[in-house]
């Protein structure tokens, strides 16, 4: 069903609906003697020179009582949509047309959990891509060597960047047991889990699901006999924002008021394993042309929380063989990070949302492990489980360690940084998005403050160095071999490494390389340019 034709629908049936959930949007009315964050989140948003806008500030309260005279229930207000979320009947919403400051009425939409119907999956011997080179990190990250390996953030994590000082809100449908399991034993007696939040039914988190309890185990767990996630140290608010004994229009609020929350603590990185696409049957469903980043509640949501620095991470789906193929809603916004699916060798996983968005925009954004993922259960034991429920986390936990590396980075050069450490960062498509990201490549490119080069050019670093050399072309000629050289100061011809196409290698250096001044040269077709490079002893 067409928008365009739902509003019709809606309004010619008004008289036969019932009791149900809506937005009341307002004209202004917004209260700006105060803001609703607290001191560490001014303080963040001054540092990241992210300014003040209506949305920081809170809806008059008095206009909240108003409509909360007129209707059933209020839930609550939203200071980003400036509009208040109710349960009304269809009388009661013709009486708040009445309301001068009242713009206008709709019914919320809802969505459903991104978790994959796969079951869990035994995976007794787990393979990395990378071979067997880290097979010594087995022993320190435990099931998680793997699908760290596969995207380089094992490299963070030894070198002490463990998401120290970094804040991260998970969205979910329950943290099962966390309070009482021993990989999560660290969070409380170190203090790093700052609170939670029931947004379903105002009681505790831990229960209801053992998905939140999965994702968290993905990113913070912390046994280095069974499992450690790339973000142990970080700091963690938990939010129930989904019912999963039913499908509600008030999923959408309780999200949309978590992110909210998440950006009045000064939460740095929001994940979320929720996708919002087909729905139950007699409920407003959405469609492809929906997916274009600017209609859905929840995309514009995620996207008002990226406008205020945070780095929102999301699930691309697990939509591609049920029919609707494409990436659900938020992970079409434009300032989302969203999170496809592959296996241990790197292949797409077969239920992997696909892209692109209905405005014809790169979808998903990365991909990383997603089928037969390693996450700790309830029973505090390794399982393997599907879904791309299960890659955003690994993603955004090994995105708040890279933020914690270069805290004067902005959200977006972080997503930007990610993407062009891809494997198909100069080839991107609309299956794996830029590819599978390369965590220690994009620590290097940030290093190498790659955004200050020309177009066209490439660099190498580290420079002075003492062995290996790392080389990064940005935008070479697309589908065009490349060859570079290494040359001594007497003109003689050291290394070559030829027929190269990726736009990141890591040269290794013949051995006992003697210290001293040689030129690194690039070919490509006509092109030819050389570099000076400084070997230390």
């Amino acid at each position: 069903m067409k928008i365009r034709v739902v509003i019709i629908a809606w309004l010619s049936t008004f008289a036969a609906l019932a009791q149900a959930p809506y937005w009341v949007y307002l004209n202004g009315g917004k209260t700006t003697d105060c803001v609703q964050l607290s001191l560490h989140a001014q303080a963040k948003r001054y540092e990241r020179g992210i300014a003040l806008d209506a949305r920081d500030y809170p809806i008059n309260a008095a206009w909240v009582r108003l409509v909360a005279e007129r209707v059933d229930a209020v839930y609550g207000p939203s200071r980003w949509l400036n509009a208040i979320a109710v349960s009304a009947y269809p009388e009661q919403v013709a009486d708040l047309l009445n309301l001068s400051f009242v713009s206008r009425v709709a019914p919320m939409r809802k969505y459903n959990l991104a978790i994959s119907d796969a079951p869990f999956v035994a995976e007794t011997d787990p393979v990395s891509p990378l071979g067997d080179a880290y097979s010594a990190n087995t022993a320190v990250l435990g099931a998680a060597a793997a699908q760290m390996e596969q995207i380089a953030a094992e490299f963070a994590f030894n070198s002490g960047f463990r998401g120290q000082g970094m804040t991260i809100a998970v969205f979910d449908g329950g943290f099962n047991q966390v309070d009482q399991m021993g990989v999560f034993d660290h969070l409380f007696a170190d203090g790093r889990l700052l609170g939670t939040w029931d947004l379903v039914a105002d009681s505790t988190v831990f229960a209801f699901s053992n998905h939140g309890t999965h994702v968290l185990s993905i990113m913070a767990a912390f046994d280095s006999s069974i499992f450690v996630g790339p973000a142990p140290d970080a700091n963690y608010y938990l939010f129930r924002t989904e019912d999963v004994s039913s499908e509600t229009h008030l999923e959408e609020y309780n999200w949309l008021r978590a992110a909210e929350m998440a950006d009045s603590l000064g939460v740095d990185v929001i994940n979320s394993s929720l996708g919002y696409t087909v729905f139950d049957e007699g409920e407003l469903d959405y469609e492809y042309s929906n997916m274009d980043g600017n209609q859905t509640v929840v995309t514009q949501a995620a996207d008002w929380a990226a406008s205020k620095g945070i780095l929102v991470v999301n699930s691309n789906g697990n939509y591609a063989q049920n029919g609707w193929t494409y990436m659900g809603a938020p992970a079409d916004g434009d300032s989302v990070l969203a999170v496809g699916a592959v296996d241990s060798l790197g292949m797409i996983a077969p239920f992997s949302s696909l892209g692109p968005t209905y405005d014809g925009r790169i979808k998903p954004n990365v991909s990383a492990r997603g089928a037969a993922t390693a996450l700790v259960s309830v029973w505090n034991n390794v399982q393997y489980g599907n879904g791309t429920s299960y890659s955003g986390p690994l993603i955004a936990a090994a995105s708040a360690s890279l933020w914690q590396q270069f805290p004067n980075l902005s959200n977006m050069e972080i997503i930007s940084g990610i993407e062009q450490s891809a494997h198909l960062a100069q080839i991107p498509n609309n299956t794996y998005g830029y590819g599978i990201p390369n965590y220690q490549l994009a620590a290097g490119l940030f290093s190498a403050g790659l955004d200050e080069l020309p177009e066209s050019t490439w660099t190498i670093y580290p420079n002075p160095g003492i062995s290996d050399l790392h080389f990064f072309v940005k935008n070479p000629e697309p589908r065009s071999f490349y060859t570079l050289r290494l040359i001594d100061v007497a003109g003689k011809l050291v290394a070559s490494w030829e027929n190269l196409r990726d736009v990141y290698m890591k040269l290794e250096m013949p051995p006992h390389l003697p210290a001293g001044l040689y030129v690194v040269q690039f070919e490509q077709g006509l092109q030819v340019s050389t570099q000076k490079w400084i070997k230390l002893p």
